[in-house]
């Protein structure tokens, strides 16, 4: 791996704060990196810090990797196989992979992880409490045999973020996975050097000969061919960040993995230095309780305290009063994960009134003890201000400032604060860990078996297993094709059964999809397609063409939602004109910065209400995020459509819209595709057709920009197998 690829990882928490990471150019083959703590636990299975996972991702290797479009892709397997309608997965192993001690890596070894992490894992628990049975009935296969679907399968076994599902020899697989493995064998690039340890300075890895990385794909995050570029990793241990700066400016080491923010400026100043954010989802803060004893247990209590939280308070004592440092209205979710929603914690300064709801709770004065931590800056600033806050709403506050390494240990013990226990504790997660409901272990309860605080709620348990339950049927069943009792005779011919789409078709599959992607492709009338189809042999009329676009165009669009790559946080939107019978009607559609189609609606209004609906449907599509900006022309609707959705809660409060009209010049451009398609038809004869045939034009332009994961934008042939495979067919 380069130095840019080595340790990018995935750092995010209810208020969210940028991550910088600093670089050095490298003159040798010793890489030298500051972490952001000493590494004190080896185990990535038996801790959440991400420090060991870090650790983690230089020594183990994983099944599945995950690219930077969030997609699972093959790592230590060569492939899989899924048979029996979802519920028996074969997975091989790929050839070469070799473990430090010179074994072999096989599939025995990698059911015996598996399980460990599987009782530790939120996304493990979730796997394994469908699952069956797994087994190894080779060296080369391990199979999983499960009760119902898990098509996030390849998603669990390829997580990023803690607790990572690394592979290490079955003989150290069957520790109990409560108690900690200290010998540290693996099969990643970089074997780790415990006799060069020394704890609280240095952490050295060498690279692994015996080590080979994937043949092919591209390296992207985790996913890819992981290819060691160094000789030697040295992790330089300094915990006072002014000394780390003068280092890393001094030359004595090439890359600080978390800058003070205090000093980013300055080292941006340094023109032999280069600042980047490597993690775009950056670090959600968060206050963890105790929920075993009091007074975090009752929930009263709870309810009361967290009124006094003020997320700005924390992020700005983290990271300063640049606001585009961090955001505050943060909830339950990574601002770039697709579930995330402004539904957040919302503080009063009105400490009296706290005071008053902590003491109706019940609180007799228990001493609160808060493990603080004093060597990683962002954390210590949550530390203070939340020992503050605690101290202002009336509890007895007994603060311990240790180190992180020390809090993480004390953290795992389930004694009671006065018996060596804790009350409460301050940390990050990362954006990936908290992305979803399967992969959120704070979100998670389920007791003792869960994450430290271990708080029981069984109703907590039941919404995020209907949510894992209804997502997996999603993912099975991409498109549902409901229908009501008044639906016309058109739009019931319209209708397509998921399993058999070509059922009682006159024409093959082949030739009709080839039908459906020329048409989208390029500009011509059901005529001239007509009449390319008969010089090719096929005797087919421009009407059945016509009636195949309108069953295939929409369901291919349906289709490749799942397959997109995630655009970003930058939105351009626009409206173009399209005549529909005889009348020109609007077509709302959005790109992001980078070209990238977010979603397009066909409206009869240009209004306030129609923006509206446009913003909503974007919203829901699975490609995309809550934006960051919106950039539009001067349509006086589109204010108010913010203004209100922000009062609604369905936008980011600090969402900002920007009237400045030759910024829209790329989706303005973007329309071209459209208009080019449609200008042979001479417009349509209906709403209902219109709709369908723009959102088949709409998906080939997306495959055809290379939105869609693993498939170049100029590749057709990988282009047409894509299309083929999204209809159960063979290309």
């Amino acid at each position: 791996m380069d130095r840019r690829r080595l340790l990018q990882t995935a750092l995010a928490l209810p208020a969210a704060l940028a991550a910088p990471r600093i670089t050095r150019a490298a003159g040798t083959r010793v890489l030298k990196f500051v972490p952001q703590s000493d590494l004190t636990i080896l185990d990535p299975i038996w801790t959440t810090a991400f420090t060991t996972r870090n650790h983690a991702f230089m020594v183990f290797d994983t099944l599945y990797g995950q690219d930077a479009s969030f997609s699972a892709q093959p790592q230590m397997v060569a492939g899989h196989t899924v048979e029996n309608d979802g519920k028996l997965w074969k997975l091989t192993l790929r050839g070469g992979l070799t473990f430090h001690d010179g074994m072999p890596v096989l599939a025995r070894d990698c059911v015996a992880s598996l399980r460990r992490w599987g009782k530790r894992d939120t996304f493990g628990q979730a796997l394994f409490a469908v699952m069956d049975d797994i087994a190894a009935p080779d060296d080369k296969t391990i199979a999983i045999r499960l009760k119902q679907p898990f098509p996030l399968l390849p998603l669990a076994l390829g997580k990023p973020g803690a607790n990572i599902p690394v592979i290490m020899p079955e003989r150290l697989a069957e520790t109990d996975p409560f108690k900690q493995v200290t010998e540290m064998v693996g099969s990643g690039p970089f074997r780790f050097k415990a006799d060069e340890r020394v704890s609280g300075s240095r952490v050295v890895y060498e690279r692994f000969d015996g080590y080979q990385p994937r043949p092919d794909g591209t390296a992207s995050f985790t996913a890819g061919p992981k290819v060691a570029h160094f000789d030697r990793v040295e992790w330089v241990v300094i915990p006072d960040s002014g000394t780390a700066a003068a280092a890393l400016q001094a030359g004595e080491v090439d890359w600080w993995e978390l800058a003070l923010h205090d000093l980013v400026p300055s080292l941006r100043r340094d023109a032999k230095l280069k600042v980047s954010t490597l993690d775009p989802s950056g670090m959600i803060g968060l206050m963890r309780p105790n929920h075993l004893f009091p007074p975090f247990d009752n929930p009263e209590f709870r309810r009361a305290l967290s009124a006094a939280v003020v997320q700005s308070d924390f992020m700005t004592a983290a990271a300063g009063i640049d606001a585009s440092m961090w955001h505050d209205q943060v909830g339950v979710f990574c601002p770039i994960s697709p579930f995330a929603t402004a539904a957040a914690l919302s503080g009063s300064p009105d400490m009296a009134a706290v005071q008053r709801a902590v003491k109706a709770s019940g609180y007799q004065g228990e001493k609160i003890v808060v493990l603080g931590v004093n060597d990683i800056p962002i954390v210590k600033a949550l530390c203070d201000v939340g020992a503050d806050l605690l101290q202002r709403a009336g509890l007895n506050v007994d603060y311990l400032a240790m180190d992180a390494g020390s809090m993480v240990q004390r953290r795992a013990k389930m004694d009671s604060p006065e018996q060596g226990g804790w009350s409460v504790f301050f940390t990050y997660w990362g954006g990936l860990d908290m992305f979803s409901p399967a992969v959120e272990a704070a979100l998670r309860g389920n007791g003792k078996a869960g994450w430290f605080g271990w708080p029981t709620l069984p109703k907590l348990e039941q919404l995020r297993q209907a949510w894992l339950e209804g997502f997996c049927c999603i993912l099975v069943l991409p498109v549902w094709l409901g229908t009501s009792r008044g639906m016309t005779r058109q739009r019931q011919a319209a209708r397509v059964r998921q399993d058999q789409p070509f059922k009682g078709r006159q024409f093959t599959a082949e030739v009709i999809l080839w039908a459906v992607r020329w048409y989208l492709m390029f500009p011509m009338s059901y005529r001239d397609l007509e009449l390319m189809l008969l010089d090719r042999g096929v005797e087919v009329d421009h009407t059945t063409i016509f009636r195949w676009i309108q069953v295939y165009a929409a369901e291919l669009e349906k289709r490749i939602r799942l397959h997109l790559r995630m655009s970003n946080g930058s939105w351009r939107v626009d409206e173009t004109y399209v005549k529909v019978k005889g009348r020109w009607t609007y077509l709302y559609r959005a790109v992001d910065s980078r070209g990238q189609t977010i979603d397009f609606l066909l409206s009869a209004k240009r209004d306030a209400e129609a923006a509206k609906r446009f913003f909503r449907k974007a919203l829901a599509q699975p490609h995309t995020v809550n934006p960051r900006t919106i950039t539009v022309d001067k349509n006086a609707a589109y204010p108010k459509a913010t203004a209100e959705m922000k009062q609604d809660g369905e936008l980011w409060r600090r969402s900002r819209l920007r009237q400045v009209k030759y910024l829209n010049n790329i989706v303005e451009q973007d329309h071209r595709n459209v208009k080019r398609l449609t200008r042979p038809g001479l417009g349509f004869g209906s709403f209902w057709t219109a709709r369908r045939t723009i959102a088949g034009y709409e998906a080939m332009a997306m495959i055809r920009k290379g939105q869609v994961r693993n498939i170049g934008g100029s590749d057709i042939r990988a282009q047409a197998t894509f299309i083929a495979e999204l209809f159960q067919m063979a290309a």
